[in-house]
């Protein structure tokens, strides 16, 4: 017998409505009627975390786009060598979710003393970063570059915007990396 799950809470953004769905202790969020995130699926965002970690020697400045359910932000704190990691968040009510109902899957991550939630849309961020010296830079939106949730995020993805992240990372000694996240294979 399937468990009945609820809408428990609703948020606007820029970039659309996200639903926060429950069914018993899972949460899922909505955007436009497409699964985001939720609390049961976390190993790819912490595999993403971890391979951009082992793929640089000194990880001290990290940049997250998306909180989502914080596991992500949960795996780069782990890290001993990082000092600071910015999280880019369009919609100030994941932030509260997150504190509301995720901190107890993502270790209560936003409490660490080395995080920071930055309420901005990624892409202006991007434009106008409060600061210009990542180590990693991971993109954690939508559902990858192949399957954006708002047509104005495939603005992301494309040439001219990976240009200015590539820049954001060329100050750094060595050179940042960046990781997408996507549930496609892309080329």
């Amino acid at each position: 017998m399937e468990k009945s799950s609820e809408i428990i809470e609703t948020a606007f953004s820029p970039r659309g409505v996200f639903k926060l769905k429950k069914t018993a202790e899972k949460y899922e969020v909505y955007a436009g009627g497409t699964l985001l995130f939720g609390t049961i699926e976390k190993e790819s965002c912490r595999q993403l975390a971890q391979i951009a970690l082992n793929s640089h020697p000194l990880p001290e400045n990290v940049l997250i786009g998306g909180l989502g359910i914080g596991f992500t932000l949960q795996q780069v704190l782990k890290n001993p060598k990082v000092k600071q990691v910015d999280v880019i968040e369009i919609a100030p009510q994941i932030k509260k979710w997150n504190k509301q109902f995720f901190s107890k899957q993502n270790g209560q991550a936003l409490n660490d003393p080395g995080s920071r939630v930055i309420i901005a849309d990624i892409i202006d961020y991007f434009k106008h970063p409060l600061q210009n010296n990542y180590d990693i830079i991971i993109i954690n939106i939508d559902n990858g570059p192949g399957n954006t949730i708002h047509p104005d995020n495939t603005y992301l993805y494309c040439v001219e915007m990976l240009k200015i992240i590539d820049e954001l990372l060329q100050s750094r000694k060595p050179k940042g990396l960046v990781g997408i996240w996507s549930t496609t294979k892309e080329k």
